[in-house]
């Protein structure tokens, strides 16, 4: 398995696995793609000669750690998977290449379908939810029966999407820290009580706190690494 694509798991509350997925494909618990969920991101609007699953070799965009599962608020057997992913773009010698447009998608797997092996429900597939994003997203739990879905945006900012029983927000709560050193992020965490956060940029990390009530990033540091003697 390609290490610089991201993945994603989600089992149930007795440590079963229900699915897993890279953001474009997704698979049941027996390790077979799951009904409708192969090419998640692409709802028939991709323009002409892009596509989201290599057609040749048939691999999986990347997408840098941008993909996240997390569970419908208010809903026991329905998932949000979230993804950032390249596209594949065929250029001028007929060749496809993957190309980066920063826009974060959606769908919603209904794991009630297909004998309890889950689908990928056709009527919410391939949503754009946002724009210029840089890849990294992180899902926490807020303090309203809410989640915060984060991630790193390509304009710099830190951006929180409040995902609540009634949808998704799609304008998200946006923080502005100090600019990093190094634009290319590798991994975003939270601490276990979700008030700390850490951003890898690569020999870089950026540490700030967070809100879980507002969705707000604040009093940032970088810790550079050492060099090695």
């Amino acid at each position: 398995y390609d290490l610089s694509k991201g993945s994603a798991t989600v089992c149930d509350a007795a440590g079963n696995l229900l699915f897993y997925t890279d953001g474009n494909i997704v698979w049941d618990k027996n390790n077979d793609v799951m009904a409708n969920g192969w090419d998640i991101n692409n709802d028939g609007n991709l323009a002409v000669n892009t596509c989201f699953i290599e057609p040749v070799f048939g691999q999986s965009s990347y997408n840098f750690d941008g993909v996240v599962i997390m569970p419908v608020p208010g809903n026991s057997h329905k998932y949000y998977v979230f993804s950032v992913p390249l596209i594949w773009n065929i250029n001028s010698i007929n060749l496809y290449e993957n190309v980066w447009q920063g826009k974060m998608y959606a769908c919603i797997i209904d794991m009630e379908a297909n004998n309890g092996l889950g689908a990928v429900d056709s009527g919410y597939r391939g949503k754009v939810i946002a724009e210029e994003m840089a890849g990294n997203l992180h899902a926490v739990l807020g303090e309203d029966c809410n989640y915060w879905l984060l991630g790193f945006g390509s304009t710099g900012v830190y951006k929180a999407f409040n995902i609540t029983a009634g949808g998704i927000d799609t304008l998200p709560v946006t923080s502005t820290l100090t600019p990093p050193l190094n634009p290319y992020v590798s991994e975003l965490n939270l601490s276990p009580d979700r008030r700390k956060m850490a951003m890898a940029l690569s020999h870089e990390v950026q540490v700030a706190d967070f809100n879980p009530a507002t969705g707000v990033f604040a009093n940032d540091f970088s810790i550079a690494a050492q060099e090695c003697r």
